[in-house]
Formats: C-alpha cells, structure tokens, sequence
C-alpha cells in the first residue's frame, strides 16, 4: 500500500507572517518550502507507518507535537539506509525495531528534548511580539532589535507599533559611517511593559519587500537551565522494563531541540556530573571526576552498572527540519556497562564518545579526537 502524501501544494501560498515552522511548511510559496514538502513526502513514501499514527502527527498544527514526528521520519530515513526500520511493531515494541533479513538487530527509542516550559513560555511570548512588529510596521530605513526590562502582562501591538512609527520618523535617514556605539536606543515604557529597542541602518537601498523583516534579533532570555538533569529524568523513563529487548542491543536516539543544551549537558547527563575531589588540607591533590549521578555509572546499589539494557545514547543537536539546509551532527555516547553492546555499522555518526578499558578501570575518549 502506498503512502499518501503529507503535504500538498497549497492552493493559496502565502507569504507569511508564519506562526511556527508548520504553517511555513504547509503554506509558504518560497522555493525552499516546496523543497521542504517534497522532502518530507519522500521519506514519508517508504515510512512503514502502521494504521496512519505517524501522518496524523505530521499534519497537526502545534509545533512541538510536529517537530517529534519529523524526528521519527528523519530517525528512520537515517537507520534504514542500513537496515529495515519497523515502527511501533506492537505494544512491547520501541519506536523503531531493527532487522536484517528476518533477524531482530537492535531496537531504537526516539526522545525530543525541548526547552523548559517557562523559557519556551517566554520564547513563545516574545516572538507573538516580534510577529506583530513586523507585521505592522515597515523597515524603510532602520531595523531594530529588542530587549525585555519588565513585563507585568501582554502589551497592546497596535500602540508599539504606532509608537515605532513615530520614533523612527523622528530618527530621520541614518547619518553616513554609523558605527555600533552610535546606533539610536529608545524606551518604550507602559504600565504593562518596558522594552528598550536599539536601531540599526537598514543596508539596502532598494524599497522593502512584502515579507522584509524591521526586527533583526529579540529579547536575550536568561535564567538557570538544567538540561542534563532533564535528560536524565527523561532517559530514565525509557530504559526501565516497558520494552521487550529480546536480548538484543537497545539505543535512545535523542534530538536536542532545547536550544541551551549543549555537549556538556549531555555529558553530565549520562556520566554524571563534574566534580573535583581532592584530599584535606591537600589541594595539590584535586582531580577532576564525576558523581555517581548519571543514567551510565556503578554504584554499591548497581556495582555491575546503571541502566545496562541502554547500549548507547545517540544525540542530534538543533533538530532536524525540512528547512534544514545541512543535516545534524550525530554523536554517539556509548554506555560501558552496558549488556550488549549497540553494532557499529547500523548507524554512521559524526563522532563517539567511546568507553576504554585501563588497568586502573574504565575511561571515555572521543572518537575522532575533539578539534580534529
């Protein structure tokens, strides 16, 4: 039976505005999104998507609930260049069950990591802003960045609008030769807001275009981020019991989507977190180490290892989407302790964090070498 197509040509393209990375794909009439569809269509075409589960996710409108979909899509495109990819063979089945001929290999469980809920909150919020601007107010000869002093509760656009119209024009045309330091700032206060917006010369001298941004870049967001605490939480949820193994190699595949994950945090995650441990009074003895934290480790409770079903840990960082012009770089964490190790050959990554053995005991190195 043959796939149906997730997307079509939209009848009436648009040139946005867009609310999210969906309705950009479903409507947008530039070269890349149709390059996007077609994308998505293809790999869709050889996806063994059992009663429709998968094109009913790639046709919602939310992005988060999309993005997980095309992290399954773009997971199996990758593994079934080595092997058939099964999808949700049946109840005890991880996302992905893999065979060669007739013989079960591995078995494959996708995880999406977003960004918190209150960073994503305050993405979410500032960039409804960021669409109002752009939508009402045109860059004729300045663009213009912001940030976000206070925010008690949601700004009237309209009134912003109107009153960036009046300080552009009373801004004038940009003096010849403006370095950074000289960039115009203006504060927009309100019982409801205080935003502090900084102007730049806009380069082109031709008029604007339809879809031609005023806003260059937004609000900073700051706080604590705990990522590796979140991977771990969530990991550990998939490696319990919930899956039949069959005795054979199990992985996470993990698309990073929180942008303030980096490497580290998948570092910690897994091994533990850094330390430094030295002797008292003896700081000359200080090395560096890890705690007993991480989803891999031993412990006196697990001596023989943590979590040894999960074979390895693969990771992409900044997800994959059909706008992506290069695809993600793939790592693999490998998990020493681990009951059977994942095969080399079903998936190709960029680099390894390989487990070695010392007499003094285990040790990861990366593979290739890091800065090479």
């Amino acid at each position: 039976m043959t796939n149906p197509q997730v997307f079509v040509e939209p009848e009436n393209p648009s040139d946005g505005p867009f609310r999210g990375w969906t309705e950009w794909c479903r409507s947008s009439s530039t070269s890349e999104a149709r390059a996007a569809r077609n994308v998505v269509n293809t790999w869709y075409a050889k996806f063994p998507d059992r009663d429709g589960m998968l094109l009913s996710r790639l046709r919602l409108d939310e992005d988060a609930e999309v993005a997980q979909a095309w992290d399954e899509l773009y997971i199996h495109h990758l593994l079934s260049q080595s092997c058939e990819a099964r999808y949700e063979e049946d109840e005890n089945s991880p996302d992905f069950r893999l065979y060669r001929s007739s013989d079960y290999v591995a078995g494959v469980e996708v995880l999406t990591l977003f960004s918190e809920e209150r960073f994503d909150s305050v993405d979410v919020r500032n960039r409804r802003l960021i669409d109002e601007i752009n939508r009402r107010v045109r860059p004729a000869q300045w663009h213009l960045s912001f940030n976000v002093r206070r925010w008690s509760r949601q700004p009237r656009a309209t009134q912003i609008a109107k009153w960036l119209e009046s300080t552009i024009s009373s801004l004038g045309a940009p003096a010849p030769n403006l370095t950074s330091e000289m960039f115009p700032k203006a504060t927009y206060s309100t019982p409801e807001v205080e935003l502090t917006f900084t102007f730049f010369p806009r380069l082109r001298t031709t008029a604007p275009t339809p879809t031609e941004q005023i806003v260059l870049a937004g609000p900073v967001i700051g706080g604590f981020v705990q990522s590796d605490r979140r991977i771990r939480s969530r990991v550990s949820k998939k490696v319990g019991g919930k899956y039949d193994h069959r005795n054979q190699p199990f992985a996470i595949f993990i698309s990073v989507r929180d942008l303030f994950c980096d490497t580290e945090e998948v570092v910690n995650a897994l091994y533990g977190d850094d330390v430094v441990t030295f002797q008292e009074n003896n700081p000359g003895s200080a090395r560096a180490s890890r705690k007993g934290n991480g989803t891999f480790g031993i412990s006196k409770a697990y001596p023989e290892g943590r979590n040894r079903r999960l074979s390895c840990a693969f990771v992409f960082t900044w997800g994959w989407t059909p706008k992506s012009q290069e695809p993600p770089t793939v790592l693999r964490f490998d998990n020493p302790w681990a009951e059977h190790p994942f095969p080399d050959d079903l998936l190709v990554t960029d680099r390894r964090f390989a487990a070695r053995q010392h007499d003094s005991g285990v040790f990861m190195e990366w593979e290739p070498p890091l800065g090479m």
